[in-house]
């Protein structure tokens, strides 16, 4: 739809274990997963730029969602992630750049 209408944007939503300086033992699966999420925005943008398509990749570090608490994050680090909010106002922010 977005390619008929000559225009739209896309956000995906990836992490820091994403981008090529985060590297932490024990998470070499899950920073593969997201080094493919990177790659593949990348490649899509590249493929649909010339449709008036915008394609962009953010990359939060920790956000302190109920999964954290369940998987036992500790409270002192938890309190230097992200809020939720913070991430959708990020998003928000590239969705209605021009």
């Amino acid at each position: 739809a977005m390619v008929a209408r000559g225009r739209g944007k896309m956000v995906f939503v990836n992490s820091v274990a994403g981008l090529a300086s985060w590297t932490v033992p024990g998470e070499s699966v899950y920073a593969a997963t997201k080094h493919g999420l990177a790659g593949f925005a990348d490649c899509l943008g590249n493929e649909v730029r010339h449709s008036g398509i915008a394609v962009t990749s953010i990359h939060p570090g920790g956000i302190d969602t109920p999964l954290q608490e369940r998987a036992g994050t500790p409270a002192e680090e938890r309190a230097r992630f992200l809020a939720p909010e913070e991430v959708a106002d990020a998003i928000d922010y590239v969705v209605g750049a021009s």
